[in-house]
């Protein structure tokens, strides 16, 4: 990973178009805080990793210190999650050109107690027309680990696949 001198939560790595590594990654100052978060892609040019800041996190998720989280698919293709004043927005972002630019897509904006969060990339997916669009993310109430009812969102057909919930909102 390319040396920061700040702290970083690794969230994804793959390769580009020409076989360069693309890494995802958080930097922020606060361990405890965790509000000064800003999501980072860095990609190797063929000498060096270059690293583009791209936008804040925004608040955490939960008690935990948790972001809302990111995907990396490959070929410059982010989604990203994020909070920006009480909204939970799922992004997918795509650049050509090493991070300098980006195109910028919503995917998901909820408001609280709603959160979309934690976009993950669907493997090998291959059925939907569009591949940069093989992320799914969570989206529902979520307060922490034991209290939650989410659902696993597709992006192109925008409907709960899956829903997740706990049966016992006082586990410990």
């Amino acid at each position: 990973m390319p040396e920061t001198n700040e702290n970083t939560r690794l969230l994804g790595v793959a390769s580009d178009n020409v076989n360069h590594m693309e890494i995802l990654f958080v930097g922020f100052k606060d361990w405890e805080g965790k509000s000064d978060g800003i999501y980072k892609y860095a990609v190797w040019d063929g000498s060096q990793f270059v690293v583009r800041n791209m936008c804040p996190t925004g608040t955490i998720i939960d008690a935990h210190s948790y972001f809302a989280g990111g995907g990396i698919g490959n070929h410059g293709v982010v989604c990203l999650a994020r909070e920006e004043n009480g909204e939970w927005i799922v992004e997918l972002w795509k650049t050509k050109d090493l991070g300098l630019n980006w195109i910028v897509r919503e995917l998901s904006r909820t408001t609280d107690p709603v959160k979309s969060y934690r976009p993950m990339v669907m493997s090998n997916y291959t059925k939907h027309p569009l591949p940069d669009l093989s992320f799914v993310w969570l989206e529902g109430a979520f307060t922490d680990f034991h209290t939650y009812d989410t659902n696993i969102i597709l992006p192109f057909e925008y409907q709960p696949i899956i829903r997740l919930r706990t049966k016992n909102n006082n586990v410990s």
